[in-house]
């Protein structure tokens, strides 16, 4: 079984895998008039297939480029999509081996975390991927938000017009939270696609006193004749002020539409913003999985608290070796030193690479850590539990 990434002329043979697998249609004429005319943009340098001695792609999945905030740095991260067996090919560990060539070209490219949606968490856990996010889109009536009033300056964004009010609201946004992509040009088309007279996809920014604060883009879910739900698909702010000005704004289409859907990041209490919580409701959670690529660079990005201290934490990685170890970490200040020593050093906690995905994200503190069979605290958790604590996520993008 030959691992690789594909070629042009491969790549073909990865969409027509993907319709089996994933069970939807394709037109292969399209595609292959796609990838002659466009050679250079089928994504060919972030897929990767499984041949087998007849040169059938078997097995593949793509490794889409990323950067994503991490303790306020934008780091390189890989957004795992498309992963796809053919059935006469499955129970080979086909996947398996893909992974390590994949791993080690992330490893060498600089990547710090890879991120999936996951059809099994059981699966994708034997990669060295956990659950570190819970995304949750919330339902709410417009009443909810009378509270609130408009006063600053809306005013409709269109296609062709700069983003760059979008952008660097994001950034200031983003910025704080864990997990939030950190968009690129793509992104951010895709992010404006789409007519507002055609497509309904509405964006509009909020000014006050002539600076732009907060954004939003909603399209609208038909739930009955004439009723409508706002799907509000990417929204940020600078500050609370800015917050409760959209949400205000929000208000004022209660005309056109009945209830709300949005997904917050993870330290905006829906609750605790409007009238009635009893008509709040929870409509879908999404557990997306990240793991560590390079947990040594994880150590030293990490912020820790600026009083100085020092701990020890043994990290097992099966899947990827070059990860296990004793990382003995020294902070003070703005300041972080890591050292990495054999397994067989002493240390003051022990985990599997899952869980330091979890603690270093903060997806879990060290208290809630602890609960996991795979932790053992030996000592120094003073420190540690000023170290490894819950942080503010946000993940509204998806692959």
């Amino acid at each position: 079984m030959r691992i690789d990434k594909i070629t042009p002329k491969e790549w073909i043979q990865l969409q027509k895998a993907q319709s089996i697998s994933f069970i939807f249609p394709t037109d292969v004429e399209k595609l292959q008039k796609e990838a002659e005319e466009t050679p250079n943009g089928l994504e060919c340098d972030h897929s990767w297939g499984a041949f087998d001695e007849n040169g059938k792609l078997i097995s593949g999945m793509i490794n889409w480029p990323f950067a994503m905030y991490y303790d306020g740095h934008a780091v390189d991260m890989g957004g795992i999509g498309g992963v796809i067996t053919l059935p006469e090919g499955r129970a080979h560990g086909n996947i398996k081996n893909i992974f390590r060539r994949l791993f080690s070209d992330s490893l060498q490219r600089g990547e710090l975390f890879s991120v999936l949606f996951p059809f099994s968490h059981r699966f994708y856990r034997q990669f060295g991927y956990e659950v570190c996010h819970e995304g949750k889109t919330y339902r709410f009536p417009m009443e909810a938000l009378s509270r609130y009033k408009q006063t600053s300056t809306a005013r409709m964004h269109h296609p062709e017009e700069p983003d760059s009010t979008f952008r660097e609201i994001y950034q200031l946004f983003a910025s704080r939270y864990n997990f939030a992509v950190a968009r690129n040009d793509k992104a951010w088309r895709r992010m404006h696609e789409g007519d507002p007279y055609k497509c309904e996809a509405y964006r509009y920014i909020l000014s006050r006193n002539g600076t732009d604060v907060s954004y939003c883009m909603f399209k609208p879910i038909k739930t009955g004749e004439f009723q409508f739900d706002m799907h509000v698909f990417d929204f940020a702010y600078v500050d609370k002020e800015a917050l409760f000005d959209l949400l205000g704004f929000l208000y004022r289409l209660k005309p056109q539409f009945q209830n709300i859907r949005m997904e917050p990041p993870t330290d905006l209490a829906i609750g605790a913003l409007i009238d009635e919580a009893t008509n709040l409701s929870v409509l879908s959670v999404s557990y997306p999985m990240a793991r560590v690529v390079n947990v040594e660079k994880a150590l030293l990005l990490m912020r820790h608290p600026s009083e100085a201290g020092s701990y020890a934490i043994a990290v097992t990685d099966d899947f990827i070796p070059e990860n296990s170890g004793v990382y003995e970490v020294h902070f003070k200040q703005t300041v972080t030193k890591v050292t990495k020593h054999p397994m067989n050093h002493s240390c003051e906690l022990s985990i599997t690479v899952q869980t330091f995905a979890q603690l270093c994200l903060g997806y879990l503190s060290l208290r809630m850590a602890l609960l996991k069979p795979d932790v053992r605290l030996f000592g120094n958790r003073e420190t540690m539990e000023r170290v490894f604590i819950e942080k503010p996520r946000f993940f509204a993008d998806r692959f």
